[in-house]
């Protein structure tokens, strides 16, 4: 018996084996393919999420960087309101020291111009004073 002449049970045989051959091919073939497609998928899936995780870090260091920039900004600002308050301070006191200055340099001057001024004269102002008041 050669392979092309057999039988007709062997011929339904290698019938059946050939299209079982044929059926595994074509469920290995489709199984592949949707193993490429599922595997096509993932990879998007997993270069979004790469993408994502990019983005999300970039947020993260802008954020911290904001955060690091605002406590410098913070902290110039309560130097230079320090500073404020410390010229402001500096400022009333000077004023003040200016004033006291001035009166006592106008009390010395009202105190020379009396000694300099004849006694009826010191007597009317003193009662022109006195009236005013």
């Amino acid at each position: 018996m050669t392979a092309f002449r057999t039988t007709e049970p062997a011929g339904r045989l290698w019938r059946c084996i050939n299209r079982a051959i044929v059926a595994v091919s074509i469920c290995v073939t489709v199984d592949g393919a949707l193993f490429l497609l599922l595997a096509v998928e993932e990879s998007r899936s997993i270069r979004t999420r790469r993408r994502w995780r990019r983005q999300v870090q970039r947020l993260r260091l802008a954020r911290e960087s904001a955060a690091q920039s605002a406590y410098e900004v913070e902290a110039r600002l309560r130097g230079m309101e320090q500073a404020w308050q410390h010229v402001e301070s500096r400022s009333h006191t000077l004023a003040e020291q200016y004033r006291q200055q001035c009166l006592f340099e106008l009390e010395q001057r009202l105190h020379k111009i009396r000694r300099e001024l004849p006694t009826e004269q010191l007597v009317l102002s003193g009662l022109w004073e006195r009236s005013a008041a």
